[in-house]
């Protein structure tokens, strides 16, 4: 029997002896929640969950005392889509540039062969 996590990012991640489900009442956005406790403004708390244990697990109990933002369903959702097309923008951009840099990798390896 094996455990799985399913979840939309190509960010490291890690993993525990136990998968934890969080179900967000009808106020929050779920894409606006998984945008917002990867931020400056969440990361903290897990952080201070963590300090001075020796298992860095955190349990649902620690889940429930965290801060999130409270905001409308409507502003959530906004927040979300202007961040996911932000998000977008900037990995379009550095694919741009990694192309362009083996573009120009290729160009100084063929001037180096005909030398």
């Amino acid at each position: 029997m094996g455990k799985v996590g399913l979840f939309n990012s190509d960010q490291p991640t890690v993993t525990s002896q136990f998968i934890m489900r969080l179900r967000f009442s009808q106020e929050v956005n779920p894409v606006f929640a998984w945008i917002f406790m990867r931020s400056v403004m969440f990361q903290p708390q897990i952080e201070r969950s963590k300090r001075g244990i020796n298992i860095p697990n955190i349990f649902p109990a620690d889940v429930e005392r965290m801060l999130i933002v409270s905001c409308s369903r409507t502003k959530q959702a906004a927040l979300a889509r202007d961040i996911t097309a932000e998000l977008k923008r900037r990995t379009d951009a550095l694919a741009a540039i990694e192309a362009n840099r083996k573009q120009i990798h290729s160009l100084i390896e063929s001037a180096i062969e005909f030398a």
